[in-house]
């Protein structure tokens, strides 16, 4: 991990939360990123840790340098050292954007999932070859379990009385 000089930040990197880090200079924009930014923050407290690095400071410069920030104002949504985004500019409506969906997954970073659960997750989504369209199953229907071995009754070839009629 990059020590970014500033313990608080080190420390949420560490614990592995939910972070946005403002990459600054003294230019106009960057003012108008970290007054958005200061906007915001507060409707996500508790939720979302924000940091202010300036890049007048020699600690930041070389943070930012290590980091491979190369314009500012750049943030950064971050799950401890996990880059989730980064966005370089003021505008209100992206960054608002951006920190909604890093908060969106819930307050505190999730534990990493295990191997298997995306496969799963992509198994119950994959289309089976043959099958007809239908309604989306629920999360807890028994349709969206996948059967580890095809039966006859859940045989991809559709009966022929299901097929589409033709115009």
């Amino acid at each position: 991990m990059v020590e970014s000089g500033n313990a608080e930040f080190d420390k949420a990197v560490a614990e592995n939360r939910r972070i946005v880090a403002l990459f600054a200079t003294g230019s106009p924009t960057s003012a108008e990123a970290k007054a958005r930014l200061d906007e915001l923050a507060p409707a996500y407290s508790g939720v979302v840790d924000v940091f202010h690095f300036s890049h007048a400071e020699d600690a930041t410069k070389a943070f930012m340098k290590e980091s491979g920030i190369i314009a500012a104002p750049t943030l950064r949504f971050m799950v401890g050292e996990k880059v989730i985004d980064t966005y370089r500019g003021a505008n209100a409506d992206a960054i608002k954007t951006r920190i909604a969906s890093l908060a969106e997954a819930g307050g505190a970073a999730p534990a990493p999932a295990p191997a298997a659960q995306p496969s799963t997750a992509a198994a119950a989504d994959a289309p089976t070859p043959g099958a007809q369209p239908s309604a989306a199953p629920t999360a807890a229907s028994p349709e969206t379990t996948p059967a580890a071995q095809p039966t006859p009754e859940s045989s991809p070839a559709a009966p022929a009385s299901a097929a589409p009629a033709e115009s």
